[in-house]
C-alpha cells in the first residue's frame, strides 16, 4: 500500500510507540489492542508524539510496569459521557454476559445518554456510545443475532477491575459482608447469591440511592418487603424486580417520581399492574417480558409521555392495546401489538404516530374476516413510515373461523413495511398471492412463511442482495417456489442467483414438487440450472415429492434430508461429478439423510470423491438402504462420525474390497451402529481404521460375535455394547487395545456371565481396564488392582 507522506510518518510512529508498548507490558494482547485504538482516534503525528513523550513515558519508568494505569490512559482520554457509561459498567460481575440494549436503556435511566437534537432516538445515540467503548476495547467478547446486530459483550477482567477503580465508592455489588455502606453510595448491584430480603433497607434510608440492579435471584419478594424497599427509597432511577414470583405489584411504585427504568420481567404471576404505576412521568423503560400471566397494560398509558421502551415480549396473554398508546410518541421499541375488536381497546392506527418505532414488531392476532374498520386500521397504521423497524412479524389468528382470501391479502398489502426491513414473517396468512412490496425489501435479510395454506408458490426473491435465510414451515398448498416455469427463469436470469441465501429450510410442505414448473415434462440439463453461491446450510423436511431444485455446491455447515427423495441432492452430486473436484466440490461438513426410502445405497465413487470435506454422516430410518460401504466411501477422508440406525435392510458388507473402502476413512473417530436387524458381524474392512476412538453398537439382536481382529483398532478408547441378546463373548485380541477406558455392556445376558470380575472367562482379556460397567455392576479395575496387589 502507498502512503503519503504524512502517513507514513504516522505509520512509523505508530509501530515505534507500538513496539515500546509491547516490550513494556510484556505483550498483553488487551493493552496493545486498547493503545493501539487510542492512537488511531489521535489524528495528527504529534499527538502522537506527545503521547509517547509525556503519558506513556510516566508509566514505563517506573520500576514495575502497571498495567492497570496504561488501562487508565485509555480511559482519562474518553470524553466525560463515556467515562460514566463505563464506570456504571462495575454493576455487572466479572465475565458476566451483558445485555447491550439493557446497558444503553441503563445509561439513559441515570442521564447519561445526551441528544443533541429532537429527531434522535436514544437507541441509536446509546449504541454508537457503545460502539465507541467497543472499538476502544473497553468490550470485548459480542455476539450477534442473525441480522447482525450486536446482542450481547463481556468486559475483561483487568477492564472491569479499571471500572472498578474509577467508579469509586458511588457504585457496589453488595454482599452480606457489608458492614458499612458509604454515604456516596448511589448505584448498587447484588451478589446472586443473596435475596433481596436481606438487602439492609434501615441502613440505606434517606440515601441517594439511584440504582438497585441484580435482585432477581429466582426467590419470592413478599409484598411488605417490596413495599418497604419501595418507601424507603425515593430517589430511585433504576429498579430491577425481575424474577422475583411476584404475584402483585404494590400501589406504592407510582411513589418513585424519578424512576426512569423499572424491569418487571419474568414475573409470571403478575396478571395487572396498578394504575398508580402511570404516575411514573418520566419512566423511560419498563420492562415486562415473559410476565406470561399479564391480561392488559393500564389504562392510563397515555400519561408515559416519557416513555421509550416497552417490552412486553411474550405476553402472550394480553388480550388488547389500551387506547392512547398513540400519545406515547417517545416509543422506540414496543416488540408486541395484540389486536382487538373490544370497544375499550386501540386498533393498529395506535402505531400511527410511534414514528420511531424500531427493533422488532409482531402484530398479533390478525382477523381473517371481512371488516371496513379493520382494513382502514391497517392503512392508518403507516408501517411504511416506520424507518427504523428492523423486524416485522404479522400473525393472523389461527382460531378464526373464517377464510376471507381477499381480506388477508387486503391486510398485508395494506401492511406494507419501509424498505429498511431486515426481517419478515407471516404465520397463518391466508391469502393466494404475496403483495409484490415483498420483493421490494431490498435490505431484507430474514424471510419466514409459517402456516399459509393457501400459498402455491412464492413471489419473485432470487434478486434480493442481503437475503441470507428462508424457512419455510406448514405450507400445504405450496407446489413450486416460482411461479415461473424453468425455462423463462433460466432465460430471464442475468444476475446473481440468491446472492447472499445462506441458510434454506423447508419443513412439511406436502405438496411441493420443484422450485420451478415444468411445461414439457423434460427438465433441462443439470449443468443449466442455476446454483446457490452461498447456500451453507440446507434443510428439507416432509417434502414426499421434492424432486428438483438449484444446485447447492457449497454447504459448509450441512445438509438435512427428511422424508424426502433424493433425487435434488443427486443433481447437486452429479454437478460435482462432472467436474474436477478442484472447480468444484461439495465441502458440507455434516450430512443427516432420514427417512429417505430412495436411498439403496450411498452415492455413487464419482459423487461421493466430491465430499471430501464431510465430517459427520448420519443415516436414520433408511429402509431402502441395502448395502454399505460402497465403492467410493474411501474419499470420505474428513469423516469423524458416523451413525447408523433404523435401517432394516442393510447389510455390511465383507467382501474383496471392503478393506479398501474402509482403509480410506483415515480421520473416523466415532462409530454408532444400531438397530440394523440384518447385522451379524463387523465388516473386515473396518480393522484398518485404527484412528476410531468410540464403537457404539446398540440393538442388533443378529450380531453373533466380535471378530479378533479388533485388537488393531489400537486408538479405540470406548467400547459400548447394548441389547444384542446373541452375543456370546469378547474375542482374545482386545487385551491388545492398550488404551481402552470404559466398556459397557447392557442387556447382553450371554455376555454379561463371561465379563464378571475375576470370574467370568472373558474377565482376562478385559481386566486391564481401568472402567467395566456390566448391567448394573461398575468394576473399576485400577482400584481392585490396587486394592489385592498389596495384599
Amino acid at each position: 500500500m502507498a502512503f503519503e507522506q504524512g502517513q507514513l510518518l504516522e505509520h512509523q510512529a505508530f509501530i515505534s510507540i507500538g513496539k515500546e508498548i509491547v516490550e513494556k507490558c510484556g505483550g498483553v494482547p488487551l493493552i496493545v489492542r486498547t493503545i493501539a485504538s487510542l492512537l488511531r482516534s489521535k489524528p495528527s503525528e504529534d499527538e502522537w508524539q506527545s503521547f509517547k513523550n509525556y503519558e506513556l513515558s510516566k508509566i514505563t519508568q517506573q520500576e514495575e510496569y502497571d498495567i492497570s494505569l496504561t488501562l487508565k490512559l485509555s480511559y482519562d482520554n474518553l470524553p466525560s459521557h463515556l467515562k460514566q457509561c463505563f464506570a456504571y459498567c462495575k454493576l455487572f460481575p466479572k465475565d458476566s454476559k451483558i445485555d447491550v440494549k439493557t446497558l444503553i436503556h441503563l445509561w439513559a435511566a441515570q442521564g447519561f445518554i445526551k441528544l443533541s437534537n429532537s429527531k434522535q432516538r436514544i437507541e441509536d445515540v446509546g449504541k454508537e456510545y457503545f460502539m465507541v467503548l467497543l472499538w476502544r476495547s473497553f468490550f470485548q467478547d459480542v455476539i450477534k443475532d442473525e441480522l447482525g446486530n450486536i446482542v450481547f459483550c463481556k468486559m475483561h477482567d483487568l477492564m472491569h477491575d479499571l471500572a472498578n477503580l474509577v467508579a469509586g465508592a458511588e457504585s457496589t455489588v453488595l454482599t452480606l459482608s457489608e458492614e458499612n455502606i458509604d454515604e456516596k453510595l448511589r448505584h448498587v448491584s447484588f451478589d446472586l447469591r443473596y435475596s433481596l430480603r436481606q438487602f439492609p433497607i434501615p441502613m440505606v434510608k434517606g440515601m441517594k440511592i439511584r440504582t438497585i440492579l441484580g435482585a432477581s435471584v429466582g426467590q419470592e419478594l413478599g409484598k411488605l418487603t417490596c413495599a418497604a424497599l419501595i418507601s424507603n427509597l425515593n430517589y430511585l432511577r433504576t429498579l430491577d424486580l425481575s424474577k422475583l414470583k411476584l404475584c402483585v405489584v404494590p400501589n406504592s411504585i407510582g411513589e418513585l417520581k424519578h424512576l426512569r427504568y423499572l424491569d418487571l420481567s419474568e414475573n409470571e404471576d403478575i396478571e395487572f399492574l396498578p394504575n398508580s404505576i402511570t404516575k411514573l412521568l418520566n419512566l423511560q423503560t419498563l420492562k415486562l417480558k415473559y410476565c406470561k400471566s399479564l391480561r392488559e397494560l393500564p389504562r392510563e398509558i397515555k400519561n408515559f409521555v416519557n416513555l421509550r421502551h416497552l417490552d412486553i415480549f411474550e405476553c402472550q396473554r394480553l388480550t388488547h392495546m389500551p387506547l392512547g398508546l398513540e400519545l406515547c410518541t417517545s416509543l422506540e421499541i414496543l416488540p408486541l401489538f395484540v389486536v382487538s375488536k373490544a370497544k375499550c381497546s386501540g386498533g393498529l392506527s395506535e402505531l400511527k404516530e410511534l414514528s420511531n418505532l424500531g427493533g422488532s414488531l409482531s402484530i398479533n392476532n390478525l382477523g381473517h374476516g371481512k371488516d371496513d374498520m379493520l382494513e382502514l386500521e391497517c392503512k392508518a397504521a403507516k408501517l411504511k413510515e416506520k424507518q427504523q423497524l428492523q423486524q416485522l412479524k404479522l400473525w393472523w389468528d389461527s382460531r378464526w373461523a373464517e377464510n376471507n382470501v381477499s381480506y388477508d391479502e387486503m391486510s398485508l398489502e395494506k401492511l406494507q413495511p419501509h424498505p429498511n426491513l431486515k426481517a419478515l414473517k407471516l404465520w397463518f396468512y391466508m391469502g393466494v398471492i404475496i403483495p409484490s412490496w415483498v420483493s421490494s425489501l431490498t435490505n431484507i435479510v430474514d424471510l419466514e412463511f409459517y402456516r399459509n395454506r393457501n400459498l402455491q408458490h412464492l413471489p419473485p426473491l432470487n434478486q434480493l442482495p442481503f437475503l441470507k435465510s428462508v424457512i419455510l414451515k406448514y405450507m400445504e398448498a405450496l407446489e413450486y417456489i416460482s411461479k415461473d416455469t424453468i425455462s423463462k427463469a433460466l432465460g430471464s436470469s442475468k444476475t446473481t442467483f440468491f446472492p447472499s441465501l445462506s441458510s434454506l429450510i423447508m419443513y412439511e410442505c406436502p405438496n411441493l414438487k420443484g422450485w420451478w414448473r415444468k411445461v414439457d415434462g423434460n427438465e433441462p440439463g443439470h449443468l443449466l440450472l442455476p446454483s446457490f453461491p452461498r447456500l451453507s446450510f440446507l434443510k428439507i423436511t416432509e417434502c414426499p415429492h421434492m424432486c428438483s431444485m438449484p444446485l447447492f455446491p457449497y454447504l459448509n455447515e450441512g445438509l438435512v434430508l427428511d422424508t424426502t427423495s433424493l433425487k435434488a441432492f443427486q443433481q447437486t452430486m452429479n454437478m460435482g461429478a462432472t467436474q474436477s473436484p478442484s472447480t468444484t466440490a461439495t465441502t458440507s461438513t455434516s450430512a443427516t439423510l432420514e427417512e429417505v426410502n430412495d436411498l439403496e445405497s450411498l452415492p455413487e465413487e464419482k459423487c461421493l470423491r466430491n465430499l471430501v470435506s464431510l465430517r459427520k454422516l448420519f443415516i436414520y430410518n433408511c429402509n431402502g438402504l441395502r448395502s454399505l460401504p460402497c465403492k467410493g466411501i474411501q474419499h470420505l477422508t474428513s469423516l469423524q462420525e458416523m451413525e447408523i440406525m433404523y435401517c432394516n435392510e442393510l447389510a455390511l458388507l465383507n467382501d474383496e474390497d471392503d478393506g479398501m473402502q474402509w482403509q480410506g476413512l483415515r480421520s473416523l473417530r466415532f462409530l454408532h451402529l444400531e438397530r440394523i436387524p440384518k447385522f451379524v458381524s463387523l465388516p473386515d474392512g473396518l480393522q484398518h481404521v485404527t484412528t476410531l476412538k468410540y464403537l457404539k453398537i446398540i440393538n442388533c439382536p443378529n450380531l453373533m460375535a466380535l471378530p479378533v481382529w479388533i485388537g488393531n483398532l489400537t486408538s479405540l478408547t470406548k467400547l459400548e455394547i447394548d441389547k444384542c441378546p446373541e452375543l456370546a463373548s469378547l474375542p482374545q485380541g482386545i487385551h491388545k487395545l492398550t488404551v481402552l477406558q470404559e466398556i459397557i455392556i447392557t442387556e447382553c445376558p450371554l455376555l454379561q456371565q463371561r465379563c464378571q470380575r475375576q470370574t467370568g472367562e472373558d474377565w482376562p482379556n478385559i481386566a486391564h481396564v481401568p472402567y467395566v460397567y456390566v448391567d448394573n455392576k461398575a468394576t473399576q479395575s485400577f482400584l481392585r488392582n490396587f486394592l489385592f496387589s498389596n495384599g
